[in-house]
């Protein structure tokens, strides 16, 4: 057994398991209780929190599972038996590599199924956001996975390749993603989104003729409105924009439609709008892709003083349960300053909806709205949320229109 990726691992899962407990415990402090009564009431509030705790013990335990399981497949070299029958001559291409990801991939899918059925279906269903039956859920939730499995195991593939192959791998792999990233920026909504939503384009109504008034005044081009039939499987509301240049769509979930005022869909507008003027999706891809260099030199380091071994071994068919356990390393370290890039861009963004509309009123009726809708968590704890939240919670962001 190898004691020094042991020892990492345990400090990883105790480091989990703190994050965890604040989370569930979250921030009873009377101060923040007593904002939250101002705009919801104490149902709300344990409501949040029941949502919350149900999702975040059994994503807790699949995070210590899936890193034991990848380390066990190290320990007894069962991913090596694998990767002798890809390749008897440890000559290993593309091919190779990618069937060695995938079925890495399917295992940890395998695995994280029954926690899914739970979070994502039962709990929803039970606090009223599932529309669809088990059945349905299921059929989209395998189809979303196998998707997802295959891009990110070709993605991998390609740039494993590169460190096999190119010296200059760490220039290379950058750009590489700079590009991966930006083709499925174009391809989500052309491609992906219609194959599990029907989208249509908002109809000529007040509120299209009112979100092409607003987006006129903020003399801002996009190609259309599109709603999307989400309320045909979860009760969930959101919305985003998405492409880039003349390409730019703005997605509304047609829950939005049912629940909201025309005003408190504008509110949500104008933040997405934020994010277009000030190219936060390009800015993150960027950023993104300059970590990719951090990333490798850690994953070099780390497998020099963990296994003795280099990258060119990780990114090879037996060094691959390796690989994804040091990968989720450096994603659950890196967590904190991702998220607190995307916090500070999210209040740009909701600054920016306030200021264009000037009406605070509207922007917090909007979140309370959105809040209770989706079984937000309005007690978390503000280190979980720093660790794990890629947004400000819900008083955070009213607060900023309750001055």
């Amino acid at each position: 057994m190898n004691k020094k990726l042991f020892i990492f691992i345990i400090l990883y899962i105790i480091l989990l398991l703190t994050i965890s407990i604040l989370g569930y415990i979250g921030d009873n402090s009377k101060e923040k209780i007593d904002f939250a009564l101002k705009y919801f009431n104490q149902h709300d509030i344990d409501i949040g929190k029941a949502y919350s705790r149900m999702g975040l013990i059994p994503s807790t335990i699949y995070r210590i599972i899936s890193i034991l399981f990848l380390f066990f497949l190290t320990v007894k070299g069962i991913h090596i038996k694998l990767s002798k029958k890809l390749s008897k001559k440890n000559n290993y291409n593309f091919i190779h590599i990618f069937l060695s990801l995938f079925i890495l991939f399917s295992l940890l899918a395998i695995i994280r199924l029954p926690f899914s059925i739970f979070t994502d279906f039962y709990r929803k269903e039970l606090f009223g956001l599932m529309n669809s039956g088990l059945f349905i859920w299921l059929f989209r939730y395998l189809s979303m996975t196998i998707i997802s499995i295959f891009f990110i195991s070709v993605s991998i593939s390609i740039m494993s390749i590169l460190v096999l192959k190119t010296k200059r791998y760490i220039i290379h792999i950058p750009i590489l993603f700079l590009i991966i990233s930006l083709f499925f920026s174009v391809l989500f909504p052309r491609l992906i989104i219609p194959l599990f939503y029907d989208t249509v384009k908002l109809s000529k109504n007040e509120l299209r003729i009112k979100t092409k008034r607003l987006l006129k005044d903020a003399n801002i081009n996009v190609k259309d409105i599109y709603v999307i039939n989400k309320s045909k499987y979860s009760g969930v509301a959101n919305a985003y924009m998405s492409g880039f240049g003349p390409d730019r769509k703005i997605y509304l979930y047609d829950t939005l439609l049912q629940k909201f005022s025309d005003d408190e869909i504008l509110s949500i507008v104008g933040h997405e709008l934020c994010h277009y003027i000030e190219e936060h999706m390009l800015i993150g891809i960027i950023l993104g892709s300059f970590s990719i260099i951090l990333v490798l030199l850690l994953l070099e380091k780390l497998s020099n003083y963990l296994i003795m071994k280099n990258l060119k071994f990780l990114v090879q068919p037996e060094g691959h349960p390796t690989l994804l356990i040091l990968m989720i390393m450096i994603i659950f370290v890196s967590n904190p300053i991702q998220n607190s890039i995307s916090r500070y861009m999210e209040r740009r963004a909701d600054i920016y909806s306030i200021n264009i509309s000037q009406q605070p009123d509207i922007f917090i009726k909007m979140k309370t709205n959105m809040a209770k809708n989706n079984k937000s968590h309005l007690g978390v704890h503000p280190v979980y949320s720093w660790y794990y939240h890629s947004h400000p919670s819900t008083l955070e962001r009213i607060k900023i229109a309750d001055h």
